[in-house]
């Protein structure tokens, strides 16, 4: 048959032919999760999608498939995001993740279900990632939430201590 593509009509003068130009910089938080009513009614609320993605990796099942999700040489801009404020992600978590080029929350919420089966597979507890909801928490900080979820102070990293601020 004929190919459909060869059925569109040629653009003319003033109109767009294809999608020819790369994408404009858009932040994380703008292309990972739009805001939406649920998100600022409840902010520890997961959207649903998420929520269902993020159980399909409760425990890695070597037959479903897993990729590693890219990451970064290094932190956006020198500063990477305290990734400890994710419930179930320690310092030594936080150093793998960040091994693995992982520094910012909207890397962690844009995952697919086969990327987080792979992150949770390098895990020295692999079921974490989807207990805690890894995914859903991520999404929250990366559109500028809070989960409400306090470290306690003797956990926490050196310099997030806010008695420490001089007065």
């Amino acid at each position: 048959g004929e190919s459909p593509v060869a059925a569109l009509p040629a653009a003319g003068p003033g109109e767009i032919a294809g999608n020819d130009e790369p994408p404009p910089d858009v932040p994380d938080a703008a292309i990972v999760a739009p805001r939406s009513p649920a998100a600022t009614e409840a902010p520890g609320r997961i959207p649903p999608r998420r929520a269902a993605a993020a159980k399909a990796v409760a425990a890695p099942d070597p037959t479903l498939p897993s990729a590693r999700p890219l990451g970064l040489s290094g932190p956006r801009n020198g500063v990477p995001d305290n990734l400890q404020r994710i419930r179930g992600v320690g310092r030594k978590n936080e150093e793998l993740l960040n091994s693995l080029g992982i520094y910012h929350f909207g890397q962690i919420a844009a995952w697919t279900p086969a990327e987080a089966r792979w992150v949770a597979s390098q895990l020295a507890f692999p079921e974490r990632l989807e207990r805690d909801d890894w995914l859903g928490q991520a999404m929250v900080f990366a559109t500028g939430g809070d989960t409400g979820y306090v470290k306690a102070p003797e956990r926490r990293r050196k310099g997030d201590d806010d008695s420490s601020v001089a007065a």
